[in-house]
């Protein structure tokens, strides 16, 4: 008998824990209705949290990390960037060459009726060290302005233009030297019972040097173009403005 006693509790403990307020039993497909309702109600509440968190973030990225640099910026930082760096290594390795052949003796004197190309080479030589000082200084300024023009800095953009002018002189002024070199040499050569026609030799020279000079004064005026657009302005402008 109290067997069945507790039989018949258990069985009404059960049947509570089945039945709902009402007293009706809640079948299992009607428990498993209501959730699936409730998390499709849940759903577009949690999604419009998440794209409010990716906006927020977004938001947040593109505080840090400022306005968006033109590719034309990059590629003109990194050129001075890596001009320099060249700048200094050759410098060092003519440093190392220049005190080597101090060590060997002082220059050879120079005459007084020489080609005038031939004394600028020796006023070079002569004052090779400070222009060797003067080299490291304008490499150092360059990889310094390249690196504070891809921050977007505006005293970087004057720097590097200032420097491809200087670039673009020195390109022109040393072709043009080295033009009038070549055909100083090639002019002093004699003509009869030479191997090649000295003329056409000389001239060849003469046009090799020139398709150089292009080569590298072409670019460098490019630069200073673009660096005096609007583009690089509109740029560097909008960092002020973020920074401000």
């Amino acid at each position: 008998m109290e067997t069945g006693k507790g039989r018949t509790t258990q069985d009404c403990e059960v049947r509570r824990e089945v039945e709902g307020d009402n007293g009706e039993i809640e079948r299992p497909a009607g428990l498993l209705i209501q959730n699936v309702a409730a998390a499709l109600a849940i759903y577009p509440f949690m999604l419009s949290l998440w794209r409010k968190q990716e906006h927020t973030t977004e938001m947040a990225n593109a505080n840090v990390q400022g306005p968006k640099r033109p590719t034309g910026i990059t590629i003109t930082a990194w050129l001075w960037i890596v001009s320099g760096g060249l700048m200094a290594l050759s410098g060092l390795m003519a440093g190392f060459a220049f005190s080597f052949m101090r060590q060997m003796g002082p220059p050879p004197t120079v005459p007084a009726d020489v080609d005038p190309g031939f004394q600028i080479l020796a006023a070079i030589f002569e004052h090779f060290e400070i222009l060797l000082a003067l080299q490291m200084l304008v490499a150092a300024l360059a990889i310094w302005s390249g690196i504070a023009l891809l921050k977007l800095k505006a005293w970087a953009r004057t720097a590097i233009e200032v420097l491809s002018w200087l670039a673009l002189v020195y390109c022109i002024g040393l072709g043009i030297f080295q033009v009038n070199l070549w055909i100083s040499m090639t002019d002093q050569a004699p003509r009869g019972g030479a191997p090649i026609d000295m003329d056409l030799f000389q001239f060849a020279g003469a046009a090799m040097a020139v398709v150089v000079i292009a080569v590298l004064a072409v670019p460098l005026w490019i630069m200073i173009r673009y660096l005096r657009g609007a583009e690089v302005r509109a740029a560097i402008a909008r960092t002020q403005e973020t920074d401000a």
